[in-house]
């Protein structure tokens, strides 16, 4: 007596579902550091379009001092603990770009920033008068990491405690302390 076979076997099916459930899981790790990668990348664009702005406004001012002074009271930090309120203070920003920069501000921590250092850099020569700006951004890219856009147009996107040739992450280009041409 001959049997035929027709269908698959209990074996024969759990094998393929194993086999999808492995697959399937290496797409979502792809697909989650896919996501991140493109949220670093929408604060960064945001971050830029902030720095340029300001220094747009400055340059036709002569004067960076009407950025610097507006996060006076947290020493330039933004949270995301704080962020609604805190991104308000660029309602005070001279020139008349306050409102986009609040925007900018809070769409940065809605995409995912743990922390933003805002401030203004000092000639060595001349102290008391900011010269330059920057903006350092803190995301997870697996890693904390900071993106440093500033004034000068140099910008980095290093690790939390990377040095740039300095003691410590602020040297890196487009941070705070980046000593070449400012910002």
């Amino acid at each position: 007596m001959r049997r035929n076979k027709k269908g698959f076997t209990l074996v024969e099916i759990l094998m393929v579902m194993a086999i999808m459930g492995i697959l399937a899981s290496v797409v979502l790790v792809k697909l989650n550091k896919s996501t991140t990668k493109a949220k670093n990348a929408l604060i960064m664009t945001e971050a830029d379009s902030m720095i340029k702005s300001i220094q747009t406004k400055a340059i036709k001012l002569n004067d960076y001092t009407g950025f610097s002074s507006l996060f006076a009271s947290t020493s330039g930090w933004v949270t995301s603990a704080d962020y609604t309120t805190t991104c308000n203070n660029f309602n005070g920003a001279p020139g008349g770009i306050g409102p986009s920069l609040v925007a900018s501000c809070k769409d940065i921590f809605k995409k995912g920033a743990l922390t933003m250092l805002i401030k203004d850099g000092y000639n060595p020569g001349a102290p008391g008068t900011p010269v330059k700006f920057s903006i350092a951004v803190k995301v997870t890219d697996g890693f904390d990491k900071y993106y440093c856009v500033g004034s000068n147009g140099r910008k980095s996107f290093e690790l939390v405690g990377a040095t740039c040739g300095g003691s410590f992450a602020w040297m890196c280009p487009g941070c705070m302390s980046d000593m070449s041409g400012g910002g």
